[in-house]
């Protein structure tokens, strides 16, 4: 089968498509035909070896998938042919993956296995970072930044179904999009006053702010907080790592929390959390932001073009010949 393989940790140079042997099914382990796979930003960490949970090259990247099973390793409550998807430590960029039953969640026959590729990764962490770690309650305000990009996407569908009140944190062209998504209001987070109109928008600040990008705009967020509001730290798309004044937490009664998932950690809890997501989609509640499709054989294109942030939405690889 064709694979996309991390040879070695560097840049996407060291990323290249090979072929390698069709992963075996086993006890335990379901084979998948992999019909697509969301692209996410943590890829390049990973093709950078940054990444917090480091697999050894050679290794098949790419961590969130959608297909079909084709071989169910023994597991009696899977058949050939259930539709699934899931997510991965490594091997999602291939034509098949073997994947841990335990990981696999079914999708609705009818469901279009490219909004289901970008389910188990972007939607996952929202949940998480809102309602695990946020305690999100009705009736409160929540400051999403990258409102426009997969995981902002989802976290402003997920709040809004939760009855709360979203300010996007985006600008220029993706503003539209976080506004067709079901922001209440947006504010340009890149401009050197955003705290200042933000308060135009909220004068007594956020309940809660949902922050992948780091730098600046983590500083910048404390600022933004009310009375025991609370900072969900998702990542640094920025690529730097704020050191948060903890004064501004203590004077508001503030709380930063950082927001990071293993589905070894905790398997059932993130199965029923799944498990909810794939019945939102199924019923509509829920629909991912499909910025771009990118064929299996542009694979670095996509990922560059991600990393340099100029994608809307989710990019989803969309993987032919298997």
């Amino acid at each position: 089968m064709k694979a996309w393989v991390v040879e070695d940790f560097g840049s996407l140079d060291w990323l290249n498509m090979r072929d390698v042997p069709v992963p075996v099914a086993s006890p335990r382990c379901a084979l998948v035909r992999v019909r697509h796979a969301g692209l996410n930003f943590a890829d390049m960490i990973s093709v950078r070896g940054e990444y917090q949970v480091r697999n050894d090259p050679p290794f098949i990247l790419g961590a969130e998938i959608a297909g079909e099973v084709v071989d169910t390793g023994g597991a009696a409550d899977l058949a050939v042919g259930d539709l699934v998807m899931a997510q991965v430590a490594s091997g999602a960029f291939a034509q098949y993956c073997a994947v841990d039953t335990a990981r696999l969640i079914r999708i609705s026959p009818g469901t279009e296995l490219a909004y289901a590729a970008a389910v188990p990764v972007s939607y996952t962490t929202a949940a998480i970072a809102l309602f695990e770690t946020g305690g999100l309650r009705a009736g409160e305000t929540v400051l999403i930044h990258a409102a426009a990009g997969g995981t902002g996407i989802a976290a402003t569908q997920l709040a809004r179904n939760a009855g709360a009140r979203v300010i996007g944190g985006t600008s220029g062209d993706k503003v539209a999009v976080a506004t067709a998504n079901g922001a209440n209001a947006t504010i340009d987070n890149r401009s050197v006053d955003w705290v200042d109109r933000l308060r135009d928008i909220v004068p007594g600040g956020v309940d809660m702010v949902l922050d992948p990008v780091g730098g600046e705009t983590t500083l910048q967020s404390v600022r933004a907080l009310a009375w025991r509001g609370r900072l969900l730290i998702v990542g640094f798309a920025s690529g730097a790592i704020p050191a948060i004044q903890a004064n501004r937490l203590l004077v508001k009664a503030a709380s930063a929390h950082g927001v990071f998932w293993k589905f070894d950690a905790d398997p059932l809890g993130i199965t029923a959390i799944q498990r909810d997501l794939a019945r939102a989609l199924s019923d509509g509640s829920i629909r991912p932001h499909i910025g771009g499709t990118v064929p299996f054989a542009d694979l670095k294109e996509g990922l560059a073009e991600l990393e340099a942030g100029r994608s809307i939405g989710k990019l989803v690889l969309t993987v032919e010949g298997s």
